[in-house]
């Protein structure tokens, strides 16, 4: 919610899929605050919800960053770095940039091979909690990479949500084992 003149001026750009937008952790954060009241009235624990939310999110973030480096959006900076591969951005200029769809893919399937592989979890929610944590401190420096960072004045946004999710992740880490 960065650009509230932009949809103010076009209220029918709110819900195009044509230029992006659509945040993991916008998703994620919605996500977590209908379920606090609907899991109970499912008769789902929230723990155990989540940690196999967790599995199919990851699963999606896999995809979803295959999709974002075929249609150039979440694109990385221009680059002259050994790492620098030529991809367009969402605009479809091409130059060599820092391959940001590539190292969050690659950041999705290492966070899937532990979720999958971790048999002795100390309490339901571990996995979500774990996987959320580790997420959230890699976006720091892969969010530097993107050609375009989302911010409010001179805070960067998603560094903001980064950190303030690192922190709940590692509290209620601390409380529930």
């Amino acid at each position: 919610a960065t650009h509230w003149q932009f949809y103010r001026e076009r209220p029918s750009e709110i819900f195009s899929t044509r230029s992006g937008g659509a945040a993991l952790y916008g998703g994620l954060l919605l996500a977590l605050v209908v379920s606090v009241p609907l899991l109970p009235l499912l008769g789902l624990p929230f723990g155990v919800f989540w940690d196999a939310a967790a599995i199919t999110l990851l699963v999606g973030m896999v995809f979803t960053k295959i999709g974002c480096l075929l249609n150039g959006c979440c694109a990385g900076r221009p680059s002259s770095s050994w790492i620098a591969v030529n991809l367009p951005n969402q605009s479809g200029v091409w130059c060599p940039r820092v391959p940001s769809q590539l190292l969050e893919f690659g950041l999705a399937v290492v966070l899937l091979a532990g979720a999958l592989l971790w048999k002795d979890r100390p309490f339901d929610g571990a996995i979500f909690l774990t996987s959320v944590a580790i997420y959230a401190t890699a976006r720091l420096p892969l969010g530097a990479t993107r050609e375009k960072i989302d911010r409010i004045g001179s805070i960067n946004i998603y560094n903001v949500i980064s950190v303030s999710l690192l922190v709940a992740c590692i509290a209620a880490i601390a409380f529930l084992g």
